[in-house]
């Protein structure tokens, strides 16, 4: 289609981003705000025995620290790397940095599992299906093919970092944060505080780059908020990038083993197609997705499809600019 098809449309946001105008989540500057942040968990599994926050408290600058069991997202359980077992609440990013830093935790590890690949590592089945007579297509086939594709773990590492703002004003709630979708957030707020829908705003005037990790709430949103009610004044975390990579959604890696079956012209007709994929035992990241398009993508009648997930000791992968569609297309 020719441009000039599109030379009416106004950019009616190009002028504020060109000119660095443009105001995401972190840039919300509110009077009195304190500012936050996360103590992450160095071990992948096991749980917390002990937690030394008085060293944080004699830092100055630092109002509030929460700390295991001051909410319900901080827990002594550690099921992952860099789940938060702290938040440190200061007058200031550098005295809520040092806070943090000055925050230990003793340990109780447990063994893990990181990697798919890793010793004890177990699939577990998934529901798959089976169309056609697969089995009479193959052993009738003049050409068969077969390969294994793999997708390693990705992360999405968008422009803007994961910053919440809250606010609490007679007892209304108010958030400010990237985010793809508002009911959502709004939901998750609800729950965790009880709230009616007329109690609770998230604004989010900008995205900052999202391509599915900003769709579901996020876990600090709420433990933001906790923090703002706790002290009676607006709380800002913008959660550095290095943390990101532990407490954020993400595409899992995947395992692709596909056999093809052929008629002497080419036509394809059957397809035998397993997948296995890293997950969490209670993910909803399904496995049995990547199946989904293929079948939709050809006229195939004999389609044989299974699905497993190797559970390992990771944050839960979600949605990454489309959920299954890349993997599945490239392999």
């Amino acid at each position: 289609m020719p441009m000039q098809a599109f030379s009416e449309i106004a950019r009616v946001d190009a002028r504020d981003k060109v000119l660095g105008q443009a105001r995401y989540g972190a840039d919300v500057k509110l009077p009195g705000m304190l500012h936050a942040m996360l103590v992450p968990a160095t071990i992948a599994k096991g749980k917390v025995t002990a937690l030394d926050v008085a060293p944080a408290t004699q830092i100055p600058g630092v109002v509030q620290v929460l700390g295991i069991g001051d909410f319900p997202t901080l827990r002594a359980e550690i099921v992952y790397r860099g789940q938060p077992v702290a938040l440190v609440v200061a007058e200031t990013v550098e005295a809520a940095i040092e806070g943090a830093e000055a925050v230990s935790a003793v340990y109780e590890t447990a063994p893990y599992i990181p990697l798919m690949t890793s010793p004890g590592a177990q699939r577990a089945e998934a529901e798959g299906f089976n169309a056609g007579d697969v089995d009479s297509a193959f052993q009738s086939a003049a050409h068969i093919v077969e390969g294994t594709f793999e997708t390693p773990t990705q992360h999405h590492n968008a422009m803007e970092l994961f910053g919440t703002v809250a606010e609490w004003t007679d007892g209304r709630l108010t958030v400010y944060e990237g985010c793809q979708n508002l009911d959502a957030v709004k939901g998750a707020l609800m729950k965790a505080f009880e709230l009616s829908p007329d109690r609770v705003v998230v604004k989010s005037e900008q995205v900052g780059g999202g391509f599915g990790q900003k769709s579901p709430p996020k876990l600090q949103t709420p433990l933001v908020a906790q923090a703002a009610r706790l002290t009676r004044r607006p709380v800002k975390l913008v959660t550095p990038r290095g943390q990101l990579f532990h407490i954020a959604n993400y595409r899992p890696r995947s395992v692709h083993n596909i056999r093809l079956a052929a008629s002497a012209e080419g036509r394809l007709q059957g397809i035998i197609y397993d997948v296995v994929q890293e997950n969490i035992p209670d993910g909803g990241f399904r496995s049995t997705g990547y199946h989904e398009d293929i079948a939709r993508l050809y006229a195939i009648e004999n389609f044989r499809a299974t699905a497993g997930d190797i559970h390992i000791d990771r944050q839960m992968p979600r949605h990454t600019r489309g959920t299954h569609p890349f993997p599945h297309w490239k392999a």
